[in-house]
């Protein structure tokens, strides 16, 4: 057993500790490799998009990633999100670039450290940029461009226009591979296809160029290896405890582990339900805004089918007795929402358990759901129809 507290959660896990989404990443450096095709990156909070930008573009990876293509790549990183509200067009590029021109000037391509230099007079407009990416592909260099929280020019004072958004899929689109956007955010590529169609009413979509990968919960067998972390510390009814609460979620999954870890070393080893009521409590406690802003970040009817699975199941497990809202009429009506429901269980919200009913995965969001719950709707079972809820549930604090 380790000495110290195994499970990495807050900051980016780093690349020797990134763990799952393997068939992501070969959809992703198969992109980047073959033709240098540009991939969205999408997936529910804190699913791991920023730690997988990192492991991507890990230097001492690179070889094992990318092969004998790994020396024509150059990688450039930039948080869409830390952008000065006035950044312009002319910053964005000098930020991009950097790293590329850093590699043209050690390996002393000239024409390309010329295009470069033309650049930098003519504040990077489209043109001459697009002149730097044909000197790029000349000289068989790939520049990969890591946009992390790429929705957030969506509400950006300056780029969030049509030369912007219109001159970044023409250049990519015309470099013929030497330029490839690797794009992460919360937004879908759908989503953001609508919010920016108003710029191009009568054109394509700005991003129906790239592809769309979503990171979802973590396989079975990842997250049984992430909980092995703590080898005989968890209980097989710890480790159960935990992917209950968590899902597939890796945020949560480390969460959970990393705090239940804590309550043991702090002495709580013989209460099962004490350690894991009161880890259920604090796990709570750390992420109810988050999963606010998540809830926010969902339309109506995603919001619609996901209050319904919720309070079907809290009604099935007879956590509280849900009065004034026709259930039944809710569990007929689910179906309807089938691209909402769709998109749930990619993202890891939701899945089916063995009956073929929707229930809520991670079960940490059913206290989420209760707790928005109105007065009216909380009634209680009278004496001789309670029935205590599952365990699972009174570690929650139902």
């Amino acid at each position: 057993m380790p000495d110290y507290n195994p499970f990495l959660h807050g900051n980016p896990v780093p690349p020797t500790h990134f763990r799952g989404n393997k068939s992501e990443l070969r959809r992703i450096v198969g992109r980047i490799v073959n033709a240098g095709e540009s991939t969205s990156v999408t997936g529910p909070f804190r699913c791991g998009k920023t730690s997988l930008l990192q492991y991507v573009s890990d230097s001492e990876l690179q070889t094992t990633l990318y092969g004998d293509k790994a020396a024509n790549l150059v990688f450039s990183y930039l948080d869409v999100g830390r952008l000065g509200s006035e950044f312009d067009q002319a910053q964005f590029w000098r930020s991009a670039l950097g790293t590329l021109q850093a590699r043209i000037s050690s390996d002393d391509i000239a024409p390309a450290l010329e295009a470069y230099q033309v650049c930098q007079h003519n504040q990077f407009g489209n043109y001459v940029l697009e002149k730097l990416l044909a000197e790029i592909k000349q000289a068989n260099l790939r520049l990969v461009l890591l946009l992390d929280g790429f929705d957030a020019l969506l509400h950006h004072k300056v780029l969030n226009s049509t030369e912007f958004f219109g001159g970044i899929r023409e250049l990519t689109t015309l470099s013929k591979g030497a330029l490839v956007l690797l794009i992460t955010g919360n937004t879908s590529l759908s989503q953001l296809n609508q919010q920016t169609q108003h710029f191009n009413r009568t054109g394509s979509p700005y991003f129906n160029f790239m592809h769309e990968v979503i990171l979802g919960p973590l396989a079975e067998v990842e997250r049984d290896k992430l909980l092995g972390l703590a080898d005989d510390r968890f209980t097989a009814d710890d480790r159960a405890f935990i992917t209950e609460l968590a899902g597939g979620h890796p945020y949560l999954l480390q969460l959970a582990a990393s705090i239940l870890w804590d309550i043991y070393e702090d002495g709580n080893e013989e209460d099962a339900m004490a350690r894991q009521q009161q880890a259920g409590q604090l796990l709570y406690d750390y992420v109810k805004e988050k999963l606010n802003i998540a809830w926010e970040s969902w339309n109506e009817d995603t919001q619609k089918a996901f209050t319904a699975i919720a309070l079907i199941q809290i009604k099935k497990l007879k956590i509280m007795k849900i009065e004034h809202i026709n259930l039944k009429k809710i569990d007929m009506e689910i179906n309807r929402y089938r691209l909402e429901l769709n998109n749930l269980e990619r993202y890891g919200f939701i899945k089916k358990d063995n009956d073929g009913n929707w229930q809520i995965y991670p079960g940490i969001f059913l206290r989420f759901i209760e707790s928005r719950l109105k007065p009216e709707y909380r009634g209680k079972y009278q004496d001789g129809n309670a029935q205590k809820p599952a365990n699972f549930f009174k570690r929650l604090g139902f």
